[in-house]
């Protein structure tokens, strides 16, 4: 029941934003090529002897040459061995049992060369992921359940054949995994004990044996009892399950990209432990109800019940893996959250397309196309740190109320501007959109917007200069 030695797990292609994200502003940004828009690859090619030019800097005719890097050479190589560990920790969630055979990718429009590196354009790159060796089969019905105020019993069917054990581990925070136990062969279940009161904890399992570690089970969470965790870790949420939307008026909906565990808290009495992509709730009584949630995942609510959404209040410990159209046409919410949203992606592609006139301050933006297009946007947005934002496309296509006195202190506060000059570093050639907002002639966010035009070779669409 074991997987073979080759099998191919996953392939990250060239469209996928989050590992432009990963090769563009986490691996490479000490090459401080930033007059392009797409990512550079280093990596040494023996037997090129470039022909020198004046500045001591020639083109190379690699037009078209597809290039593939072996695990031999990946594991000598210690940024492209970060590289495929950041997209293996992103996909996969570890790296253990995975082995990444090569690393293919073809390069656009030239390159350039120095007396011992090339640095090439990517234009379409993969990673190909096998199996490093034969692994046990995985569990996918991981189940918990709360016994006491500490104790938490763990179940599942052994789909492993020879194993010689089982590894339980836990953790609190989804990031920070600490080995809990390790039981004998053939287990179905697991008590673990000692723990708090009105605590949430989360589980995975793997079967081992001597030489190999198996892929790990499905995510579950599982909360103690006595009390349920502060409002404060959760995600919180007020809807009206009355108002017109997708589902029903006494029904609630909400979708998320992926499967990941979460908790849901909906408010009636109901806690829900769930890996679903759609989960769903139908009440007694349609009406306001606070939602509350804890896990991991991308929550999408484009073609869901978003509109039923009329409050966020706290956005607490739930960990996003990306925010792109997470209010998505949410036009009747209002965010009152003092806490910040935040996703390791930063991704916040679409994340308030069409949404309300109030937004929360979001943090770690690399991605920001159509933020908050179709919005009423009209705030000071300087607090964002944009050091490593490189897709600003669409961020206020078709907001018209933008101030000008809002939109020059973005700008003021996105450069650090000061006595006519920056003081915060921004990327080169980015595409950005403000809508129709206008900048006055002569004041100091002219000047700050002119210099990411002008030196910083910025695409900028809006109203201009008045």
């Amino acid at each position: 029941m074991a997987k073979g030695v080759g099998d191919v797990l996953y392939s990250i292609l060239s469209n996928d934003t989050n590992i432009s994200a990963i090769v563009g502003t986490k691996i490479y940004p000490f090459l401080a090529i930033e007059d392009v828009v797409y990512p550079y690859i280093v990596y040494t090619i023996e037997g090129v002897d470039p022909t020198q030019t004046d500045d001591g800097v020639s083109i190379l005719d690699v037009n078209s040459a597809n290039i593939e890097i072996y695990s031999e050479d990946l594991s000598e190589n210690e940024t492209l061995s970060k590289f495929v560990r950041n997209a293996l920790d992103r996909y996969k969630g570890t790296v253990e049992g995975i082995e990444v055979q090569s690393i293919s990718f073809r390069s656009e429009g030239g390159g350039y060369a120095d007396a011992d590196r090339v640095y090439l354009k990517i234009q379409d790159y993969s990673l190909r992921m096998v199996t490093a060796s034969c692994m046990f089969s995985r569990v996918t019905d991981l189940a918990a359940s709360s016994i006491s105020a500490s104790q938490i019993d763990l179940s599942w069917t052994d789909v492993a054949t020879g194993e010689t054990g089982w590894e339980i581990w836990s953790s609190q925070d989804f990031i920070n995994w600490n080995l809990v136990d390790t039981i004998a062969a053939d287990s179905t279940s697991y008590s673990n004990t000692g723990l708090s009161g009105g605590t949430s904890y989360s589980y995975k399992i793997r079967a081992i044996d001597s030489t190999d570690k198996g892929e790990w089970s499905n995510i579950v969470i599982g909360c103690t009892e006595t009390a349920i965790p502060p409002v404060n870790e959760w995600f919180t949420m007020t809807v009206d399950t009355t108002i017109s939307s997708v589902t029903a008026s006494d029904t609630m909906q909400l979708r998320f990209v992926d499967g990941f565990y979460k908790i849901i808290d909906w408010g009636d009495g109901t806690i829900e432990e769930t890996n679903s992509t759609l989960p769903q709730h139908t009440y007694s009584v349609g009406g306001v109800y606070t939602v509350k949630m804890k896990g991991i995942g991308r929550l999408d609510m484009f073609s869901s019940d978003g509109l039923k959404i009329t409050e966020v209040s706290n956005f607490g410990d739930f960990l996003f893996t990306s925010c792109q159209q997470m209010f998505y046409d949410c036009s009747n919410v209002v965010f009152s959250s003092t806490d910040h949203l935040r996703t390791d992606s930063g991704n916040y592609t679409f994340c308030f397309f069409g949404a309300s006139s109030s937004f929360p301050n979001i943090l770690n933006p690399q991605i920001l196309r159509g933020c908050y297009r179709n919005t009423s946007l009209n705030e000071d947005l300087g607090y964002m740190n944009l050091r490593d934002a490189y897709d600003m496309a669409q961020f206020a296509l078709n907001v018209t109320t933008w101030s000008q006195a809002n939109y020059e202190a973005s700008w003021i506060g996105w450069l650090g501007w000061e006595s006519g000059a920056p003081t915060i570093t921004l990327r080169n050639t980015v595409t950005f959109d403000g809508g129709n907002s206008t900048v006055a002639i002569g004041s100091d966010g002219a000047a700050a917007r002119a210099y990411a035009i002008n030196t910083l070779g910025w695409t900028i669409t809006d109203g201009g200069e008045v």
